[in-house]
């Protein structure tokens, strides 16, 4: 069966910006972000596997061997109180207290990962339990523009 520029037009394609997170629960960031989150791109892992190789023979093969964690990363806008860049400070601070590790459970808070349809309606809803993972920095300058942020989130459970 040949493809055609009919079959094509076919289809109705996705779009990149058909998605929006949110960090639900009492340990999310305060007004005016409670129940959204200024999200302008997120990168979520959706499947990650290693693989080994082995010889037999004279030929190689390569094996899938284990899975690793995932990730989710998300740019982020704030507002003129730093309400969010506070917010993730705080809570990367908190997960250390007088040079100790708190455990899992206290350090992670839920992210929200929903994809719309074209009426932004939820059509896959991912709910995970995350901590962030990087260093977090203010970068000002001296332009006029909006504070963006960028943090890695390492899920460690759903």
């Amino acid at each position: 069966m040949r493809l055609n520029i009919e079959k094509l037009r076919t289809v109705e394609w996705g779009r990149t910006y058909l998605w929006e997170v949110r960090f639900s629960g009492k340990d999310g960031p305060s007004a005016p972000f409670n129940d959204w989150f200024p999200a302008v791109h997120v990168q979520e892992e959706l499947a990650t596997i290693n693989t080994m190789q082995i010889q037999a023979g004279t030929n190689t093969y390569e094996i899938p061997q284990s899975t690793t964690l995932k990730d989710v990363t998300i740019d982020f806008l704030d507002d003129v109180n730093l309400t969010l860049a506070k917010w993730l400070a705080d809570w990367i601070n908190s997960m250390i207290v007088n040079g100790r590790v708190q455990f899992l459970e206290s350090c992670v808070r839920t992210l929200i990962v929903q994809k719309l349809n074209l009426n932004r309606d939820p059509i896959q809803t991912s709910s995970y339990r995350v901590f962030p993972s990087t260093s977090f920095y203010f970068d000002g300058n001296s332009e006029s523009a909006t504070p963006q942020y960028s943090c890695k989130f390492i899920v460690a459970g759903s």
